[in-house]
């Protein structure tokens, strides 16, 4: 959908060499998906932050780079969490293979192990956006171009959840986690609830006070990270099947929140919000396919985050444990989207005129087309999706059966 829409760019946000390094995001984003073994994860998250660093860096402006250098410092501090995690499994098992991990896991020292554990997550956490290493996420989205961010948020954020959901669900088990770390009454359940808490909690408040669409979108994804995570704490399939399902809207929602932004962008050369006073008056197709990707990450019945959100939160209130002070945060906060994304839609059809200066390519609007239209036809439909989101969540949680599968080995069937 993103190349669809650069096919349209002529400007300095956009060479067609870049396109060979979306394609590279893209298929380490794939690869790491794909992978079975641990080594292989690390080899193309580093081939994805290289990419990545490499769009963040391509508009060639002094806060584009600034964004890239802070995402490379980051990326370089978790890939060296991630390589020492690496080294020990190694060193202690032999093995970097997923099943033969998950099935030997409980061999390691609890100790060990749960620095293996804590390691492992400020590796991935870095990708996944989650506090407190996503300090990078303002700047890099601010400095790269508008169809860029598109891919932070759907593509780069996206691989970073799916490695903290194989990983700690499937080849670590949340259940072994939850052993190993204790803290008093702080387990790893409630670790990862915490973390999920706070990085939404400081995402919907930042996104809040912010006068730059792009930052605003940019903290906006952060928090929804965190509302994954908050999922994957619950620890309960259900909750695991609400976070692929949010996972899936969000990529789609805030594809097209990005996607038309930068429309709105290109159309007016600034991206703040105050300048875009009067724009859905000009041009109501826009604004009205970016009041759709607002719905869509609000949650407002009959657009797919609706159903994600009530997944999650229906299993967190229905698990044992999981306490109604982090339910009411995790909501609370999600509320205050509602604030500052109708702030934006109430500016975009003031009556007051605006400058408009560059055309849009046909194929711009062919992409926010295809991306609302999934937004509205899962929040109308959302048993299309549902159904294999439970199956593809069953194979995350469901340890033993994804050892037995790999391996062969008829254990725990």
């Amino acid at each position: 959908v993103v190349s669809f829409y650069s096919i349209g760019i002529k400007d300095k946000s956009y060479d067609d060499k870049l396109s060979l390094v979306m394609l590279l995001v893209a298929g380490s984003a794939g690869a790491i998906i794909m992978t079975g073994d641990l080594f292989n994860m690390f080899v193309f998250i580093e081939i994805l932050s290289i990419g990545t660093a490499i769009l963040v860096a391509s508009r060639d402006k002094g806060l584009s780079y600034k964004g890239a250098l802070k995402y490379m410092i980051f990326g370089a501090i978790g890939s060296s969490m991630l390589l020492f995690a690496i080294g020990f499994i190694y060193a202690t098992l032999g093995t970097l293979n997923f099943a033969e991990i998950a099935l030997r896991f409980h061999e390691i020292n609890p100790t060990l192990a749960s620095f293996i554990v804590l390691m492992f997550a400020g590796g991935v956490f870095v990708e996944a956006e989650l506090f407190p290493f996503n300090l990078w996420v303002p700047d890099s989205y601010e400095g790269s171009a508008p169809h860029i961010d598109a891919i932070l948020s759907g593509i780069v954020s996206t691989a970073g959840i799916y490695a903290v959901m194989r990983v700690f669900l499937t080849v670590f088990g949340i259940d072994v986690a939850d052993k190993i770390i204790v803290f008093g009454k702080l387990n790893f359940n409630n670790i990862l609830i915490a973390i999920g808490v706070i990085t939404t909690i400081i995402g919907e408040f930042s996104a809040l006070t912010q006068k730059d669409i792009k930052k605003v979108l940019a903290f906006s994804s952060m928090a929804q990270m965190g509302i994954i995570a908050f999922a994957i704490g619950v620890g309960s399939q259900n909750s695991i099947t609400g976070g692929v399902f949010h996972l899936f809207n969000h990529a789609i929602s805030k594809g097209l929140l990005f996607l038309t932004s930068a429309m709105i962008i290109r159309k007016i050369g600034s991206s703040n919000i105050d300048d875009m006073e009067g724009f859905g008056r000009y041009n109501k197709f826009i604004a009205i396919f970016f009041a759709i990707g607002a719905f869509g990450i609000i949650g407002i019945p009959f657009f797919n985050g609706f159903w994600s959100k009530m997944y999650i939160v229906q299993a967190a209130v229905k698990s044992a444990g999981i306490s109604y002070l982090a339910i009411s945060l995790i909501l609370g906060a999600a509320l205050i989207e509602v604030f500052y994304y109708f702030r934006i839609i109430f500016k975009l059809f003031v009556d007051k005129k605006v400058a408009v200066k560059n055309r849009i390519h046909p194929f711009a609007y062919i992409s926010v087309i295809t991306l609302a239209i999934i937004v509205i036809a899962v929040g109308v439909y959302p048993s299309m999706l549902t159904h294999i989101l439970k199956h593809a969540s069953a194979g995350l949680f469901e340890k033993g059966h994804y050892i037995s599968t790999v391996l062969g080995t008829g254990v725990f069937q």
